[in-house]
């Protein structure tokens, strides 16, 4: 496969058929290695079938605002022979000023028909859209060999279906973005009293089963004190009665101690 310069193009243009009726050999569209093709109608998406723009309606001018749409029909047809492709790309000039294609690529020996392109301007400053202005370039190559089966490919139909589902504003980026600010804005002003409350009752919360928790460990830690207190001052006492006894055993009368409890005698007994 190889590419073809402007002298194949020519040829290809003055052959039966042609490559192009719409162009002569020699015409100022033929680059050094690439063909130009120009802007012919111009579809404007979710425009109604018969008014301006739409299927049945198509312009031939518009100026397209930041983030607009359309859907661009070449004025020339191609046709292809059986041994050549072509890749369509838009041109630098095009492109550098922020025109967005987003579905140039190949074409199919055989095509014949007006190439169709979608275009968005993802520029800042409008973009105008006119008839006959260059919009494709295309790069066509031989193949080594034809294909084993051929077949002749022409352009699907505009209609206002195809219409319907490309967007008008593709980007809208000021009013989008200004949009999501206001809600976000917004929700940020319902939420925020929201999220304090619920913090607070959480903060509440919080403390309440801590002070309730310490309060808990302390009162139990006083409970066990003073437990602990009466059993030594009981172990204490004991001791020092005892000690009291022993001290007075040798014929002094012993010390007052706590009398044992009365037993009484097992029913029966004497």
């Amino acid at each position: 496969m190889s590419a073809l310069n402007d002298t194949d193009i020519n040829d290809l243009l003055a052959a039966h058929p042609s490559l192009s009726n719409d162009i002569q050999p020699g015409d100022p569209r033929i680059n050094l290695a690439t063909l130009d093709l120009s802007i012919g109608r111009i579809y404007q998406p979710e425009q109604k079938v018969d008014d301006l723009g739409g299927a049945n309606n198509p312009r031939t001018s518009l100026t397209l605002k930041q983030g607009q749409t359309a859907l661009i029909e070449t004025l020339e047809k191609v046709t292809l022979p059986a041994d050549v492709i072509a890749i369509a790309f838009p041109p630098a000039g095009v492109t550098i000023k922020g025109l967005l294609m987003i579905n140039p690529g190949l074409v199919d020996p055989g095509y014949d028909g007006p190439l169709r392109c979608t275009v968005i301007n993802m520029g800042r400053e409008p973009y105008f859209l006119d008839r006959k202005s260059r919009i494709l370039r295309l790069v066509l190559f031989r193949l080594a060999r034809p294909p084993a089966t051929t077949k002749a490919i022409s352009a699907a139909a505009i209609d206002d279906e195809l219409l319907t589902r490309l967007c008008q504003d593709f980007m809208s980026v000021e009013e989008k973005a200004i949009t999501i600010a206001k809600r976000e804005v917004a929700a940020a002003q319902v939420r925020g009293p929201a999220l304090l409350a619920v913090l607070a009752i959480v903060a509440s919360i919080v403390t309440t089963i801590l002070t309730n928790y310490f309060a808990f460990w302390k009162s139990r830690d006083e409970i066990i004190s003073d437990l602990s207190q009466r059993v030594v001052n009981l172990q204490e006492e004991k001791l020092k009665g005892w000690q009291d006894y022993f001290e007075h055993r040798s014929g002094q009368q012993p010390p007052q101690l706590p009398s044992p409890p009365t037993l009484s005698p097992a029913p029966g007994k004497d």
